[in-house]
């Protein structure tokens, strides 16, 4: 029996806006922002692992804020924003599966990075049941592989929580969700970096930034375990 497992390295860097909150007198929560971050860095080792048609995860915690850890299947500490699987963002806008559920138009070409790109659009199907992801994808024109994403905020699962804190803010969400994908191992290519910035737009056009999560993926690893299962 064989399996393949994908190794790398992921080092999440995470910042939160403090903040003081208080309740008014008839049980209004107040939440005031104060100017300055709260930064958390994170080092983790992290496998996907491929077997009997099924991927599981693995992560280990190596390092948090300088320390060093060693914690197996340590959970993401990324409170506001969840990031799993990014690997396989492309197959959930452009698989066969998803194109049925999507629509898709071109909005323009575009020079991302050195590589010319064609930068589409996908927007969830009127036939859709299930809520997912959708938004941009830029698509390399030489070789028709993918090297960046955008999703749409609206499409974001907690985005009626986005919304009441907005409306706490008197401000509109103004939520960043981008994956790049340029680190190419054997023709392939894989996550290098995602960025997810949480902002609110308040009167004036000032911007509130809550909170800004970066993640980059590097020390990529390819292996193949084989088992030998023995009856007696």
């Amino acid at each position: 029996m064989n399996f393949l497992v994908i190794q790398f390295s992921i080092l999440s860097v995470w910042k939160k806006l403090r903040n003081v909150s208080f309740i008014q007198p008839g049980g209004l929560l107040i939440i005031v922002p104060l100017l300055f971050f709260k930064r958390h860095k994170l080092l983790y080792d992290y496998q996907l692992i491929w077997k009997d048609g099924r991927i599981t995860e693995k992560r280990i915690l190596l390092e948090e804020n300088g320390r060093e850890k060693n914690i197996p299947n340590a959970p993401l500490k990324t409170k506001r924003f969840k990031h799993k699987k990014i690997i396989f963002g492309p197959i959930g806008l452009l698989s066969p599966y998803w194109q049925k559920r999507h629509t898709y138009r071109i909005i323009r070409e575009e020079r991302l990075k050195g590589q010319e790109t064609l930068v589409l659009e996908a927007l969830t199907s009127p036939s859709a049941q299930t809520k997912h992801l959708y938004g941009k994808i830029w698509v390399n024109l030489s070789d028709g592989s993918i090297l960046k994403l955008e999703w749409k905020q609206e499409s974001l699962e907690n985005y009626d929580l986005i919304q009441n804190l907005a409306r706490q803010f008197r401000a509109k969400p103004r939520i960043t969700l981008i994956a790049e994908y340029f680190q190419e191992k054997k023709g392939l290519r894989f996550p290098s970096r995602v960025i997810i910035k949480e902002d609110y737009l308040q009167a004036r056009n000032r911007v509130l930034r809550v909170s800004e999560l970066i993640i980059k993926y590097k020390n990529y690893k390819f292996f193949t375990v084989e088992t030998k299962v023995q009856y007696r």
